[in-house]
């Protein structure tokens, strides 16, 4: 189940250069995060499956019974496997580009970089944004459970209609 970060504004003095850009960049945050760190990232997918959908999902103008796949993925740093970021997508399978939805199933590319690849024309419309404490996460990263992470939830719109929900948790 895809988890939603509450708003919770942070303070803008107490965030890093990059935890400013992080929430608002419309574009595929892995290049951003490679050129920050200097290593290509790799994505581990944790965990992927088809789901029927139980209940409407109506950011993703979904209704009972249609197809939506739950993807969880960490990406790492090539060399150095630093884990570098945590997401949960949900992904209005009806709705999208036969390509992308090919990589998916096929590739273990970011989401992004299939995107960027096929030229699917895309808008990106942030929901949430946050610095806060997930325990369950922190460990993800190898952090104490309290350390805060910063976390953005966001819906990814292609002619018109929505099609995924992406929720995103950054070790910075």
């Amino acid at each position: 189940m895809l988890t939603t970060p509450v708003l919770q504004p942070v303070p803008v003095a107490d965030l890093s250069a990059l935890e400013r850009v992080l929430p608002v960049l419309g574009g595929t945050v892995t290049e951003v995060l490679e050129r920050h760190l200097g290593e290509r990232l790799r994505t581990v997918i944790l965990e992927q499956r088809t789901n029927l959908c139980s209940e409407p999902i109506p950011l993703l103008d979904l209704q009972v019974d249609s197809p939506v796949l739950e993807r969880h993925v960490l990406l790492r740093g090539e060399t150095t496997s630093t884990p570098v970021l945590y997401a949960e997508s949900r992904i209005a399978l009806a709705h999208l580009d036969e390509y992308v939805k090919e990589g998916l199933f096929a590739t273990d590319q970011p989401i992004g970089r299939l995107i960027r690849e096929h030229r699917m024309e895309t808008f990106r419309e942030l929901l949430a944004s946050e610095r806060a404490s997930f325990p369950h996460l922190a460990r993800v990263f190898g952090l104490a459970p309290r350390t805060p992470l910063l976390a953005r939830t966001y819906r990814v719109s292609s002619g018109g209609r929505p099609v995924m929900l992406i929720a995103e948790w950054f070790a910075c």
